[in-house]
């Protein structure tokens, strides 16, 4: 298979936000990322499960059926199973219920902090 080089460099430059370090904190159940600017986030997996960008999840959260029912995610559901690097740009985790279709770019791992600084920024 050939890789188009200038293709993968765009991509890499078009995430302003990339991580330094990135640490699975089993314990606490979050996810933590260091930034290149210094910045630490650092997110509970239930609120990374709440946020799945896969398109089921996404349309879920966006439906504006007033009859759907909206049930709370069980709490199995956002133990994290595996995380493993998308390319340059993004995580997929891999939940203990099986769903593992979200792909987390670090632009929008960056957008979830709710740090101080983030939410007044």
């Amino acid at each position: 298979m050939t890789l188009n080089l200038k293709y993968v460099m765009k991509i890499t430059l078009m995430t302003p936000h990339r991580p330094k370090d990135m640490t699975w904190l089993e314990k606490t159940s979050e996810f933590s990322i260091t930034w290149e600017d210094s910045h630490k986030t650092v997110l509970p997996f239930t609120a990374l499960r709440k946020e799945c960008p896969c398109a089921l999840c996404r349309a879920r959260r966006e439906s504006s059926n007033p009859f759907q029912f909206v049930s709370e995610t069980a709490p199995s559901s956002s133990l994290a199973k595996e995380i493993s690097p998308v390319g340059h740009y993004a995580i997929k985790i891999e939940w203990a219920d099986g769903h593992s279709s979200g792909i987390y770019t670090f632009e929008m791992l960056r957008k979830l902090c709710s740090c101080p600084q983030c939410k007044h920024g």
